[in-house]
């Protein structure tokens, strides 16, 4: 039908907790392959002393109306590393197939974040034919910690913050 109706119905409450907004609605027409990065699985931790080797996972899910079947159309999912630790990985996907709002883990190996500081991961998915490119890119910022192994351990911190960081809502340390 070419007729399209949407309602918005809010009740208004006695407080400042019954506000209601709404914000960025479109009504577009359904596009066919449309693969979209949802979230970064693994590391489950953003802080850690992370390696040479690290494995890292994002996860896939399909948003066109048809089924994408890999051995068609191949998607090619980017890993791009940038700040302490720089590095690209790729990974193909060109077997089986992935039906609208199944989600599939993308896994990559030997990832190294063995510098210590922060770096930025960032994950690009294409595929011939996404019908929506605003869901092709997922980012996610980790710091990686100093393994130590010699004690007793030292750190004056006239180089740096020495790969230690503060988080937490009640942290009082700063640099």
């Amino acid at each position: 039908s070419d007729n399209i109706r949407i309602e918005f119905r809010g009740t208004k409450g006695a407080d400042f907790e019954s506000d209601i907004s709404i914000d960025d609605v479109s009504v577009a027409e359904a596009v066919t392959t449309d693969l979209e990065l949802t979230s970064i699985v693994e590391p489950a931790n953003n802080i850690s002393c992370f390696g040479p080797n690290e494995t890292v996972t994002v996860e896939l899910e399909s948003e066109g109306a048809t089924t994408v079947d890999f051995s068609v159309d191949t998607a090619v999912i980017t890993l791009t590393v940038t700040g302490a630790n720089t590095g690209q990985y790729f990974a193909t996907l060109t077997t089986g197939t992935l039906a609208q709002f199944q989600t599939q883990n993308v896994t990559f190996m030997g990832v190294d974040l063995s510098v210590v500081g922060t770096s930025d991961l960032t994950f690009t998915v294409t595929i011939n034919g996404d019908g929506n490119a605003l869901n092709d890119t997922i980012s996610g910022t980790f710091i990686t910690q100093p393994v130590i192994s010699t004690f007793p351990y030292l750190e004056d911190f006239e180089a740096g913050e020495g790969g230690w960081v503060a988080v937490g809502g009640n942290s009082s340390w700063a640099f």
